[in-house]
């Protein structure tokens, strides 16, 4: 178990250190990146208060993702990356928005992760219409054979 002192000792290490280097593809950083999410931190910019996500690629490198672009941050609100997953971020380049005409940087932002789907959310399942069309396929299929929909079917 981690102790209090270890963790400060750990944390006032971080604290010491500056961001790692900035993930820039248009100046050579790798695109796409795909590493662990280290941590999240905060760095002031010309566009004020931002949220930096800090990724160690596979080679050990670590590097600052800066979310500046709001299609960037909304793709990370999308996915909720979390400290020790794997995260793939793309720069795709400039486009057009439909809507509005306005160009825009756009991202692909994946988390290696497994996520049950909300069954609850699922039309037709919160409202118990899929078991009940189960069953009556059942019924049906049993009354055709001529036998107990409850049989054992082998």
């Amino acid at each position: 178990m981690t102790t209090i002192q270890d963790r400060a000792k750990a944390f006032r290490e971080q604290a010491k250190q500056d961001y790692p280097a900035s993930w820039r593809p248009d100046e050579g950083a790798p695109n796409p990146l795909v590493g662990e999410v280290v941590r999240y931190d905060q760095g002031h910019s010309d566009y004020g208060t931002k949220l930096i996500i800090v990724v160690r690629d596979e080679n050990g490198k670590e590097w600052s993702v800066w979310a500046i672009h709001a299609a960037l941050l909304a793709a990370l609100q999308r996915e909720r990356p979390n400290s020790g997953e794997l995260i793939y971020i793309d720069q795709q380049g400039t486009r057009t928005s439909n809507a509005s005409g306005r160009q825009y940087t756009a991202y692909k932002v994946k988390v290696d992760r497994v996520v049950a789907p909300d069954f609850d959310q699922i039309p037709g399942l919160a409202t118990g219409e899929a078991l009940d069309a189960v069953d009556a396929a059942a019924e049906s299929d049993a009354a055709a054979k001529g036998g107990d929909e409850n049989a054992i079917p082998f």
